[in-house]
């Protein structure tokens, strides 16, 4: 079991607003590895960034959140 990692379902399924809330999800750096596995096995997509300290992902249905370590 990962840390503070865990399931959040969210019914965003207004089209008009697409993204009603940001999910930032934070484990243990050494738990990254294991919560990114995770969520991509939840069907979660990696989405482009360069920034230190997080990385970002889309949702299946396209929202956005982050996975970050501390």
């Amino acid at each position: 079991m990962i840390g503070k990692l865990s399931s959040v379902v969210l019914d965003c399924a207004d089209p008009g607003f697409p993204q009603q809330v940001h999910l930032d999800l934070v484990v243990a750096a050494d738990e990254i590895e294991e919560a990114e596995r995770r969520v991509l096995a939840l069907g979660a997509r990696p989405l482009p960034s360069n920034e230190p300290g997080f990385r970002i992902y889309a949702d299946p249905a396209g929202h956005p959140f982050c996975l970050g370590w501390e």
